[in-house]
């Protein structure tokens, strides 16, 4: 976590110039020396190019900016370069430093003051900014800075044309140094008002940051920053561009920072995170055509849902809806029920409740000594092992309610992805069957065909398998009657799902 605080620069600066030990940090060019560091070594930045010299040796390395500033402390050094921020270069190993952090900065540093372990930095705007200088894991940094050789110089006495990098020194492009602000967002992706004329270029990748305020227990204030996503310029003209989005990304419509980078987020599309604040509205059709028999079927679902920010699921199903005109008789059944359920990335589990039309055809002559059972009472269990819009198993059961609790039917559904259109296709096959008296198996491909999952976006997945429903062949409870005929036969349908 960084924090960032504006100060009036008179009083503040002049108060670090009295405090700081000049046996701890030294500016650069301090003096003839170099940047001193422990046991003699010194330290020289020359551009892209920061030189370790121990004794008559001299080790060059390039660092991602182009410095002009300079301080050492026991740990650390501390690189200006400008208005790129400042580079924290390791010295846990002194003869041999380390590039770990590219810190930004509200303005172009200027001067570079060390206090008591605590790094301050003088900027353009008159401000001091301080630098938390607790890191993590030392994070590998693109080569950024300028690619032309080092004029010639000399800084301490010393020779900078003599410290080129190596020409073997792998290398990244050099992004503009410039920050945007996000102007519009739609399904997928978001517009920044950064353009051509700006040095952005078709498939460059943007970081998109959010700054929250903070109020620290001092009584000042500062500002966290927090990474929402990376993504790739995918359009762009003289003043903005288009930035698409990671798969269920969301961005506010806030005052977020866009600036160019050349780091990138691996997200595995097996297991996208979930989208919240968002309707999903879903309709699915499996038309059949009965087999030994003239007529149509048909086995539907239809829910609406909505998925809160935080893990909290309401869906309202009607499934299924099945219906069979044919020359042997003519069908109507369905459930209809309501879920509550816990909804996280990988994990769902839902209980709900409503009623279903249970199909005589499906029941014993004992069970239908009080006649047909028409509407009951069912309760209805869901889980789902898996993202939503990734790799899942999921199950849905329902009871009823005739003389006794029954087991009514279930749903099936196994999800994985297919690869076909990248992190926006998967193969699912499911499986449903029920007292309703429907059945069906299916395969679908399941696309993405607009967005990135989050509001806005439009999944289609056609369908192939097989349908049916039965039907009541007696007209009365006799036991001698062989009640259940079934009207089934090969299927093509298709699901339909809206997210807004």
């Amino acid at each position: 976590m960084s924090y960032r605080f504006t100060v009036r620069a008179a009083s503040l600066l002049l108060a670090l110039q009295l405090c700081t030990a000049p046996a701890f940090a030294q500016q650069w060019p301090a003096d003839e020396q170099g940047i001193q560091g422990q046991n003699g070594i010194r330290y020289f930045v020359v551009k892209t190019n920061l030189t370790t010299v121990i004794g008559e040796k001299r080790e060059t390395i390039r660092i991602p900016c182009s410095g002009d500033k300079a301080a050492a402390s026991v740990n650390y050094l501390y690189i200006g370069c400008g208005t790129r921020g400042v580079l924290l270069v390791s010295l846990s190993d002194p003869a041999n430093p380390e590039p770990l952090e590219l810190k930004a900065t509200d303005s172009s540093v200027t001067d570079i003051y060390l206090v008591k372990d605590r790094v301050w930095l003088e900027l353009e705007d008159g401000t001091a900014q301080p630098i938390d200088v607790t890191l993590g894991i030392a994070q590998d940094l693109a080569l950024v800075g300028s690619e032309a050789p080092v004029a010639a110089a000399t800084i301490g006495g010393f020779d900078a044309t003599s410290v080129a990098a190596p020409a073997a020194q792998p290398k990244a492009a050099v992004l503009p140094e410039i920050e945007g602000k996000v102007l519009d967002v739609g399904p997928g992706f978001v517009v920044i008002s950064l353009g051509r004329n700006d040095g952005i270029t078709r498939g460059m990748r943007v970081e998109l940051v959010e700054m929250f305020p903070v109020k620290l227990a001092s009584g000042l204030d500062a500002s966290e920053e927090r990474r929402l996503d990376i993504g790739s310029v995918v359009g762009l003209d003289e003043t903005t561009s288009q930035v698409s989005l990671s798969m269920n990304v969301t961005v506010p419509k806030s005052d977020i920072i866009a600036r160019p980078t050349n780091e990138w987020i691996h997200r595995d599309a097996s297991f996208a995170p979930r989208v919240g604040d968002v309707t999903i509205t879903k309709l699915t059709a499996r038309p059949f055509l009965p087999l030994g028999d003239r007529g149509l079927g048909i086995v539907m679902d239809a829910s609406i849902g909505y998925r809160f920010a935080y893990p909290l699921a309401i869906d309202i199903m009607l499934s299924p809806l099945a219906l069979a005109l044919t020359s042997s008789n003519n069908v109507l059944s369905f459930a209809a029920n309501g879920v509550v359920s816990y909804d996280s990335d990988y994990i769902q589990i839902g209980l709900g409740t409503g009623f279903s039309r249970v199909n005589p055809a499906v029941l014993s002559n004992d069970q239908l000594r009080g006649g047909d059972p028409g509407l009951s009472w069912t309760v209805v269990q869901y889980a789902r092992l898996g993202s939503t819009d990734g790799k899942h198993i999921s199950l849905q059961t329902q009871f009823v309610l005739l003389d006794n609790w029954g087991f009514e039917g279930l749903t099936l559904t196994g999800q994985t992805d297919l690869g076909i259109l990248g992190e926006r296709s998967w193969l699912l096959a499911r499986t449903g069957w029920g007292l309703t008296g429907h059945g069906f198996v299916e395969l679908g491909l399941r696309m993405l065909l607009r967005g990135n999952g989050s509001s806005g976006s439009i999944f289609l997945t056609p369908l192939v398998g097989y349908a049916g429903l039965a039907y009541d062949s007696c007209t009365s409870a006799d036991p001698s009657c062989d009640r259940t005929r079934i009207t089934n036969g090969p299927m093509i349908g298709a699901t339909m799902e809206w997210r807004n």
